[in-house]
Parts: structure tokens; C-alpha cells; sequence
């Protein structure tokens, strides 16, 4: 059988079993594919730019200067696209989540929030204030993998795996860090040799004292 073909009319955020999330602009959409049909379903618009979006469980969690908002498709007969929260988190600039622990950067600042049943609300579970810019962050439950740029320009940055408000290792990383990918315990990520050649690349982690 032919494979199926839709033209997206936007920038694809994430996929999520039958549901596939887009940006056009300041809106979001979604498509939900049935039975070889692809049914779009109406966007959310944002007065504000979008920063950063991320799969979150069946919702799709979207980072602006107002905060967190969390979009969904309803269970209805006519499934449709909703803003079913907002968390007003305005100094963020950046997240991760994993589970129910939702990680945030701002300059120099790293926070973890724990996200309530129901989406009841966000309880900040600890908070650390790091040597320099804050640009990445990845979640790896509890754990949160932030990168902290260099202190002078050109100087290599650090990966920096925190954890209960504690540092337990740094890592060097001298690739781009959108690049990066977690396994357990480690950094797995692609850069090139000397010959040009694409290489995968990982580090292990290292104690900080």
C-alpha cells in the first residue's frame, strides 16, 4: 500500500500517536489521523510569541512570555483543540519536562516544579542559582541537565546535572547542545571527527568535587 501523504501547513511541534501538533505564526493546530483520514482541527492563537513547545503525555505544554500553557484535543464527538490551563511562570525562558516534573531556566536560574494531579497548580520543589547563562535544559526525571554557557566568550560551555538543589557532576560539552539526547546517566549526541565525518559522541558522568 501507499504510504500516506499530508502536506503540513505549518512547522511541526511534535507527534503523539494519531496526533500531530503545528506552528503557523502565532497559532497552533493539530491534525488527528483516523482511518487514513487526517482531520485538522482548529489552532490556538497567541498575542505573544511562541518560545519553546514540548509533547507532554496527550497535551502539548507552550512556553510564552506569559508561561506555561497546556493545549488539548477534548474527547467529544467533534474532538476540538483547547487551552485547558495556563501557568503564569513569566521570568521562564526556557523547560524541560519528564512525568510530572516540569524544569524551567531563566539567565542564570534553574527551578524544578512538580506538576499536580489534575493540573491543579505547580509546586516548586527546589531552585539553584549556576555560574553563568542557563541555554538548555534537559529532564531526566527528578534530574535536570542544564548547560551553562562559557564565562567569557569562546570559552567552552558545561552540562551541569542537578539534582534535590544539589550538583552531582559537570560535563564538558564541546558540540551544539540542541544536539544532545539523554540516556540513563549520560549524554548521547552527534558531532563530526576530524575528517568531517558525522560521529556519534557520549560522555558518562563525572563526580563535581
Amino acid at each position: 500500500a501507499m504510504p500516506e501523504v499530508q502536506p503540513l501547513t505549518g512547522r511541526m511541534l511534535a507527534v503523539q500517536g494519531d496526533l500531530l501538533w503545528q506552528q503557523l505564526g502565532q497559532s497552533v493546530d493539530a491534525m488527528v489521523f483516523s482511518q487514513g483520514q487526517a482531520m485538522p482541527l482548529a489552532g490556538v492563537t497567541f498575542n505573544e510569541p511562541l518560545r519553546q513547545s514540548s509533547a507532554w503525555h496527550d497535551r502539548l505544554l507552550v512556553l510564552t512570555e506569559s508561561g506555561i500553557h497546556v493545549l488539548a484535543v477534548t474527547s467529544t464527538e467533534t474532538p476540538r483543540l483547547v487551552r485547558e490551563s495556563l501557568h503564569a511562570l513569566e521570568a521562564a525562558e526556557g523547560f524541560a519536562v519528564d512525568g510530572e516534573h516540569l524544569h524551567l531556566s531563566s539567565d542564570d536560574k534553574v527551578q524544578r516544579f512538580r506538576i499536580l494531579p489534575e493540573q491543579a497548580g505547580l509546586v516548586l520543589q527546589d531552585e539553584m542559582t549556576l555560574p553563568g547563562l542557563v541555554t538548555h535544559l534537559l529532564a531526566d526525571g527528578a534530574m535536570t541537565w542544564a548547560y551553562v554557557e562559557g564565562e567569557i566568550p569562546g570559552q567552552i560551555g558545561q552540562w551541569w546535572l542537578l539534582e534535590e538543589g544539589e550538583v552531582r557532576g559537570i560535563l564538558p560539552q564541546r558540540d551544539a547542545p540542541t544536539l544532545t539526547r539523554i540516556l540513563p546517566g549520560r549524554l548521547v549526541w552527534t558531532g563530526s571527527n576530524d575528517n568531517g565525518q558525522a560521529v556519534f559522541m557520549e560522555r558518562t558522568l563525572r563526580s563535581s568535587s
